[in-house]
């Protein structure tokens, strides 16, 4: 459209304005008001969803135009409950078709009845992040406790896997364990708490922060994948423990229930499962402890 002598003819699409270091949102993706499905995905997920959408969109074309996040299950689970995410001034209200999380916090969200049905799709487990070369010769949760550590914990009132993380701890070390790496330490600076520990755990041990850092195996292997000077420490049999990850159409706030069943079939499916055994995940695993055992309230709240 010409609005003036000299203005250029205006051209279809977005208005693109791109400020490096000032506009990085790494976990939002899509267009908020304008979209086919809207997916609220775990954190744990996040290294998937670029090939697992392609696929599904290669087999549901009509989908294209798809919103999804990819935050900790504590900040989707209370952005569901308050209705909208805030990041910085810029709030964002977009209701959930369906969401991918924990076990445990599916079964959450069905007895406040935001859902009737979800189904397991992966599960992957625990591990310990340290720089390539594993500097410290850190070979298990024991070597967490000595004072030249530095350790970067998930909040287990944010991150599902802060709930295992903790269990696993106590189980090592005892409850004084945890109480020294969670609180003493962190009192004077050593350790520290993460809120997005799928960006800040490799980001602070590579950047030198931090020694090590509580991940999923999945995790891990991505890291590699990409070339990062990271390598994980192979927990011994009983330390580490299994995530199992839970996904179900949002009954209560979903508008889009033909993509959204699209998306929970695919996904359950053999296009999904492949996908996520390309990226180092397992299949359910329902006869594992999960977060059940874990001593941690609702995420979120």
């Amino acid at each position: 459209m010409e609005t003036g002598g000299n203005m250029a003819v205006l051209s279809p699409g977005p208005v693109r304005l791109s400020v490096p270091a000032a506009d990085v949102v790494m976990d939002l993706h899509g267009d908020p008001a304008h979209h086919d499905l809207a997916l609220f995905v775990h954190g744990s997920d996040w290294m998937v969803m670029e090939d697992l959408l392609r696929a599904f969109r290669a087999a549901y074309p009509e989908y294209g135009d798809v919103y999804y996040e990819t935050l900790p299950a504590g900040i989707l689970v209370r952005q569901m409950r308050e209705g909208a995410l805030q990041v910085g001034d810029l709030v964002i209200r977009v209701p959930p078709d369906v969401i991918a999380a924990g076990s445990t916090t599916l079964a959450e969200l069905a007895e406040e009845e935001w859902l009737t049905e979800y189904e397991e799709y992966a599960s992957t487990t625990l591990t310990i992040l340290v720089r390539q070369g594993n500097p410290l010769g850190i070979i298990g949760w024991g070597d967490l406790l000595r004072p030249e550590v530095r350790l970067a914990l998930p909040n287990p009132e944010r991150e599902e896997i802060g709930r295992l993380v903790r269990e696993a701890i106590v189980q090592a070390l005892g409850e004084e364990g945890w109480i020294e790496l969670c609180e003493r330490r962190r009192l004077y600076g050593a350790n520290r708490l993460t809120e997005i520990h799928h960006r800040q755990t490799p980001q602070w041990i590579l950047n030198g922060e931090v020694d090590a850092g509580p991940v999923w195996v999945t995790e891990a292997l991505h890291q590699a994948r990409e070339g990062a000077p990271l390598e994980a420490v192979e927990l011994v049999e009983g330390e580490s423990r299994r995530g199992r990850f839970a996904l179900g159409i949002v009954e209560r706030t979903c508008r889009h229930p033909e993509a959204a069943q699209a998306f929970v079939e695919f996904v359950r499916g053999p296009g999904g499962r492949a996908v996520y055994e390309q990226h180092g995940f397992e299949g359910p695993a329902a006869h594992e402890p999960a977060y059940e055992s874990a001593p941690a309230g609702p995420l979120g709240v």
